[in-house]
This record gives C-alpha cells, sequence and structure tokens, in this order.
C-alpha cells in the first residue's frame, strides 16, 4: 500500500492546506509538515524526494507563492543527517528543513551532570557536546537548503523515564534512578540540566521543545521529568527566557557555523519561484522504484480521484458571533477541483497496515 498510502496521505495534505490557508488561519497555522520522520533508512531518499516534490506541488497548487499566500513547508529529516538534504527542493517557495536531534537514544554516557563544563558552570560534557554535534549540523543546513529548525528534542541526555523507550521497557541506563527522581534534584544538578539545554537551544536556534507538559503517571508523579518543559519552567532547569542561551556554545568553547541572508525564495521574497527543471524530471510522482517494495511500482495498488473533495468542518464558537466564520467554508481555492481518492473498482487492496501481500500481484489492477 506504499502508493496508495501516499496518495492518501498527499490528498490529507490538500485538504490541510485548504482549510490552513483561509484569511482567518493563515497567521495562526505558519508552517506544514510533510510527513514526521519518514524512515528514509527503509524507504530511500529517491522516493522521499519524489513525494516531498509532489506534496509542494500540491501545497502550492492551493496557496500561490510568495509570502502571505499558504503555509511554509516543513520537510522532515527522514531519522538521516540534516546534510543528507542539501539541494532538496532547488528553487522551492518556503521550505524549512525539520531535524529532530536526541542523545537519548545513542550511546551511554555517563558523565555526570553535576561536573563543571568548559565555562566554569554545571553541566559536564554535556553543553559542548550539544554544540559540536548539532550547532555545526543545524548551522550548515541553514547555509546550505535555508530555515532549519529542530522540531522535536528533549531535556533529556538518556533514555531514563516512563514509557520513554517503548511501553513496558526500561531503560538500562545505570543513572536512571538519579535523572528520575526530580523532586529531589539539588542546586548544582538543576544548574547543570539548564546549561545543556541553554546549549541546546543555542545550537538549534530555532526549536520545538518535545514536549510542554506531561501529567502525573498512575504513580502520581510526573515520570519522564526531563521530556516535560512545563515541569523544566516551574522547577528551575528550564531558563526562563529561552533567548538566555545565546552565545552558550561560544561560552564553552564551541565556534558554530553563522548563516547568511536565506535565498529569497526560501523567504516568500520571490513571487513566481520555479522548482529546478533537472530536480523535477529526476524525482517524478509516482518514484520509478522504492528499494523496500516486494513487486515493482506499477503493480503496487493506487487510489483514483473520482471521490467527492473532502472539507474540514469550519468551527462555531459560543463567545463569537456567527459572522465571524460566516465566509468559511474550509476550502480556500476554488479553482482546485480536483475529486478526492478512492478505491478503484474491482481491485483488491492488501491491509493499509501490513507491509506485505496476501497474494502477490503478477498483473496491474486498473479495474473493469
Amino acid at each position: 500500500m506504499g502508493i496508495a498510502n501516499a496518495e492518501r496521505t498527499l490528498d490529507n495534505l490538500r485538504v490541510f492546506t485548504q482549510f490552513i490557508s483561509q484569511p482567518q488561519y493563515r497567521d495562526v497555522v505558519v508552517a506544514i509538515g510533510l510527513v514526521n520522520e519518514p524512515n528514509a533508512g527503509d524507504i530511500g531518499f529517491d522516493p522521499l524526494h519524489s513525494f516531498n516534490l509532489r506534496a509542494y506541488d500540491i501545497i502550492r497548487s492551493v496557496t500561490g507563492f510568495g509570502e502571505g499566500n499558504g503555509p511554509y513547508i516543513a520537510v522532515q529529516a527522514g531519522l538521516q543527517p540534516l546534510g543528507r538534504w542539501d539541494g532538496t527542493l532547488p528553487g522551492g517557495d518556503r521550505v524549512i528543513m525539520d531535524g529532530h536531534a536526541y542523545f537519548a537514544f545513542g550511546d551511554v554516557n555517563p558523565s555526570p551532570m553535576v561536573a563543571l563544563a568548559e565555562d566554569g558552570l554545571p553541566g559536564g560534557t554535556w553543553p559542548a557536546q550539544a554544540c559540536r554535534a548539532w550547532g555545526t549540523e543545524f548551522g550548515e543546513s541553514r547555509a546550505n537548503i535555508g530555515p532549519t529548525v529542530s522540531g522535536e528534542f528533549s531535556g533529556a541526555p538518556n533514555d531514563c523515564g516512563l514509557f520513554i523507550r517503548a511501553v513496558g521497557v526500561d531503560s538500562p541506563h545505570p543513572q536512571c534512578a538519579e535523572y528520575n527522581d526530580w523532586e529531589n534534584y539539588n542546586v548544582t544538578m538543576k544548574a547543570g540540566l539548564q546549561n545543556w539545554i541553554m546549549a541546546s537551544f543555542d545550537a538549534f536556534g530555532d526549536f520545538f521543545f518535545w514536549t510542554w507538559k506531561i501529567g502525573p503517571s498512575q504513580a502520581g508523579r510526573v515520570q519522564a521529568p526531563l521530556w516535560s518543559y512545563k515541569l523544566g519552567l516551574d522547577n528551575g532547569w528550564i531558563p526562563k527566557d529561552p533567548r538566555d542561551s545565546v552565545g552558550k556554545c561560544a561560552a564553552v568553547g564551541v565556534s558554530t557555523p553563522v548563516a547568511g541572508a536565506y535565498p529569497a525564495f526560501r523567504t516568500g521574497a520571490v513571487p513566481s519561484p520555479t522548482i529546478d527543471a533537472a530536480y523535477s524530471a529526476q524525482y517524478p510522482w509516482p518514484p520509478t522504484s522504492i528499494p523496500s517494495a516486494d513487486v515493482d511500482i506499477p503493480l503496487l495498488p493506487t487510489f483514483t480521484n473520482t471521490a467527492a473533495a473532502m472539507t474540514l468542518p469550519v468551527p462555531t464558537y459560543t463567545s463569537a458571533p456567527a459572522s465571524a466564520t460566516a465566509d468559511l467554508d474550509g476550502w480556500f481555492n476554488d479553482n482546485d477541483s480536483t475529486g478526492g481518492i478512492v478505491t478503484v473498482a474491482g481491485c483488491p487492496y492488501p491491509n493499509v497496515y501490513t507491509a506485505t501481500f496476501a497474494t502477490v500481484p503478477t498483473a496491474a489492477c486498473t479495474g473493469p
């Protein structure tokens, strides 16, 4: 179902874009992510380039080009280094790279958070490690691609915490008792955590923390403390003002690249940008092959665009007059009249959540 599921995703992206491009929402939802953490190692880069280009074309056909015309488009790095995406969507209007950065799931680093870092403050090896690993990567992405954000990261240097690995799977990290006991962090531990988190802020530059708030578990307390921004803010290991982090990497002796001005088309300053023609030719939709597919692309199931187009419902508000949403119908661009997706009559489809065929097709099915 790889191509069919991709077509379903593309159709949903179109519906979301139509809704958030309406004047009442375009300043509220300023960016749309295409897919969260697609596994580029299994899917392959070429199929993902093809998908991202197709999604870009669909979204911009709804919004038009240039500042104020629909959301920025965020391309997720697919669990790969940001540098692997250099050259993505060349010439594309308002494209963002989104990298998710964690040390929590890598090799165990037992460096104590209360040890002194290079600037003489607590944090051990962690602040400089964040700056070296992420400051260069994100800075180079800004220089080579354009606007780049860390769409996910946390304050956790390890995988300690309830359900961080998986439900029912505990971390083998030897320091989990110390890191999970947030109610008894001393002043030095909180200072060390804050300095490492500030170094992460400075290394990323622009970021979304994962996550804002974690509530108490059935044990009656927060059991994944370093993943809760609010808990850290309330208890002193998250800085009150993230902007205080600027210069932290330099303070621990790590210099990071400073990007110049972004290309004008990446910030909406070009009214009619054009994707490089050679790039478009190289990455057609559907892709010519998928490395992990069981059969060739023409044998994979697809959908047809003959259903009624789906729209998102118009919201109502108890404290606002009906006139506030009277001119909303969920559809920004009426020139987009393509039908919604539906299965091809007479064709069999595998279970959408199963990655293998019950019966491997030997011929393409296009219906009766």
